[in-house]
């Protein structure tokens, strides 16, 4: 399985673009269960969530995909978006072989390391917040059937203000949040995920 995060823009210009390649008919991959299903996957209502997009290590999927992608950008269906969709999905697609080092997917952040103890402290916050998100209350266990991620701990702080991973790591400074919440505290001070 293939598994990128789509922000809002990026996913209504991919299912802009699946939907222009389905409406003209140039599918050239048989039959159209395959636009079906990711047009399925990439609607919601016009809401235009961020997600996380999932296609199977199928060869005739991955290529409808990139297909759609490439026809999108050469019509103007949401261009930049699209070019930073192709990216990260070449990107993902080419380690798909490699060996995993890490359990679980990791959350896009601006640098891997977060200081010494940091899985403890994450822990320590998880369950002083009772184990779900401060904001939307979504438990940890429901948060891990609907993203297959554990809740995130949030900087109230960014780390990039602060001094040292201890003030950054400070408890007062560390809240617990589920994907979108995270997401949208990140899209409203303007850095993006």
């Amino acid at each position: 399985m293939i598994k990128i995060l789509l922000s809002s823009n990026e996913r209504e210009a991919l299912f802009r673009a699946v939907q222009f390649v389905y409406r003209n008919g140039e599918s050239v991959f048989g039959d159209r269960q395959h636009h079906d299903s990711l047009l399925d996957e990439l609607d919601d209502g016009g809401i235009w969530n961020p997600c996380f997009l999932k296609i199977p290590r199928d060869d005739t999927q991955r290529e409808m995909v990139l297909y759609c992608i490439k026809r999108g950008i050469d019509r103007g269906l949401g261009r930049h978006d699209l070019m930073n969709v192709e990216d990260r999905f070449l990107y993902v697609d080419a380690r798909r072989d490699e060996p995993k080092t890490f359990s679980r997917w990791p959350f896009l952040t601006t640098g891997p390391y977060y200081g010494p103890q940091w899985q403890e402290k994450r822990l320590k916050i998880i369950e002083r917040d009772s184990y779900q998100c401060s904001d939307c209350g979504i438990s940890r266990k429901s948060h891990q059937e609907k993203y297959g991620q554990d809740l995130h701990v949030h900087h109230i702080k960014p780390k990039s203000e602060c001094d040292s991973f201890e003030e950054a790591n400070q408890p007062d400074n560390l809240e617990t949040l589920c994907f979108d919440c995270h997401q949208r505290r990140e899209y409203e001070k303007g850095e993006w995920l």
